[in-house]
């Protein structure tokens, strides 16, 4: 599986902060000024502008030669220079924390796809216990016209539903439409693009400049066109599930006519069956009620075995950043407490989002041991134990982000960077739900 690096939006400021101290007539040619320069340059370089994307190999192998680089020198030179190090350390090993942050998040993600089957085998039990009490209550009377009404309600209900699943389609079509325009636009500033830079390779720097300069539009529009098509796709994945949702009901309402046209048909002798056939359906909701237990057991052992191992995982990846961060505070205050929101910003959002897995875990395993009856002492220890987990998360995950709000505001940066700071408070500010100054500002009516 591929994994989306985490993405550190602060960081190239932190890494800042914590160098801003040391002018470079103060670096003295010493091993740990040389070491802070070469690591300090390694991992801006993993970032600098207009170079290629760093793979996953590249950015692990550059984190973890930057400590081995700095690590034997940290007794030697001065505070600042100490401080620099320990800074540069705690980015890199933040880092390295992408690896672990990205497999909780693969984790979250299996967990919820291990509720989505409980959740299923849920909607299969109700379908089938809802069928085994019509079975158990049938009548066998003179109920013919009432079920051609029935039948006719279904045939319009269907065809209603397929108007609006016709309609939904073509809105996906449209979406789509719209992508490969996108797409194919892109592609003509993508090879003009790649034409101005072949050319300039064949010029002088000074000649090639406008060329360059050139490309670089042709591929902010490039780039500005893939961003629509991705837009574009984004919002017809959106509505696809609404295209099963509309196929699924219509199967529900073609099922439901089929039985009341066979119940037509065979009226005068299923008296007699009425009997065996609920016996079945009740045999069969208790098979589903089985694999309901059992695939409760199986995400409640993936809970224990995986997911909460890997946010752990994670969550110590983060601390250790924490703690390299923490020590360059006696010779950078303001660089440590800028990386140290960052890390704890990381360290929210993943302890919030392990929080709201486990609460949708504990949600469904609740609901499987109301449906199946298997709600005894054990089952219900279990649920505790995951909701007890859910809320200990979320303590560490609020906080964790208030802990980062409070480095984001204490940390004295203007500029556009001052701006993604604040950018970065107001999003932790919304996410503990507490009201924003300028949301405040907006309920009044005052700009």
């Amino acid at each position: 599986m591929a994994r989306r690096r985490f993405v550190n939006l602060p960081a190239a400021l932190a890494l800042s902060a914590g160098l801003a101290v040391l002018p470079m007539g103060c670096l003295e040619e010493d091993a740990l000024a040389a070491a802070i320069q070469q690591a300090s340059a390694d991992l801006q370089g993993l970032a600098a502008p207009g170079s290629a994307v760093p793979g996953d190999d590249l950015r692990e192998r550059t984190y973890t030669e930057a400590i081995a680089a700095l690590r034997p020198h940290l007794s030697d030179g001065s505070p600042a220079q100490q401080a620099a190090a320990w800074l540069l350390i705690g980015q890199a090993e933040l880092g390295l924390a992408a690896e672990p942050l990205d497999a909780a998040a693969d984790a979250r993600r299996e967990a919820i796809q291990g509720v989505n089957a409980i959740r299923s085998r849920l909607e299969s039990h109700s379908r089938t216990v809802a069928l085994a009490a019509a079975a158990e209550s049938f009548d066998p009377g003179p109920e013919i016209e009432a079920l051609r009404a029935s039948i006719a309600e279904r045939a319009e209900s269907i065809r209603a539903v397929e108007a609006e699943d016709e309609a939904l389609r073509a809105r996906i079509a449209e979406f789509e439409s719209r992508a490969a325009e996108a797409r194919e636009a892109e592609t003509g500033f993508r090879n003009a693009e790649a034409e101005l830079r072949e050319r300039a390779l064949s010029l002088s720097a000074q000649d090639g400049l406008p060329l360059i300069r050139e490309a670089s539009v042709q591929r902010g529009r490039a780039d500005e066109l893939a961003a629509q098509a991705d837009r574009s796709l984004a919002e017809a994945d959106a509505l696809r599930p609404g295209v099963s949702a509309f196929e699924g009901e219509i199967d529900r309402l073609s099922q439901q006519r089929t039985l009341l046209e066979s119940s037509i048909a065979s009226l005068e002798t299923q008296a007699r069956d009425t009997a065996g056939e609920a016996s079945r359906y009740r045999a069969e909701a208790e098979a589903i009620a089985m694999d309901i237990v059992e695939a409760a057991a199986s995400a409640d052992a993936y809970r224990t075995g995986v997911l909460e191992p890997a946010a752990a995982a994670a969550e110590s990846a983060l601390e250790t950043a924490a703690t390299s961060a923490g020590r360059a505070a006696a010779g950078n205050r303001a660089g440590s407490k800028l990386l140290s929101a960052e890390i704890d910003h990381a360290h929210g959002g993943l302890a919030l989002a392990q929080a709201a897995t486990l609460d949708t875990l504990a949600e469904a395993m609740a609901e499987a041991a109301r449906r199946t009856g298997q709600a005894d002492a054990g089952i219900a220890d279990t649920i505790e134990q995951v909701r007890a987990s859910a809320a200990a998360a979320r303590e560490r995950g609020t906080e964790a982000l208030r802990s980062a709000r409070d480095g984001y505001e204490s940390a004295s940066v203007r500029g556009e960077a001052g701006e993604r700071i604040g950018s970065a408070i107001d999003e932790i500010t919304r996410t503990l739900g507490e009201p924003v100054e300028s949301d405040e500002a907006s309920d009044d009516g005052t700009p």
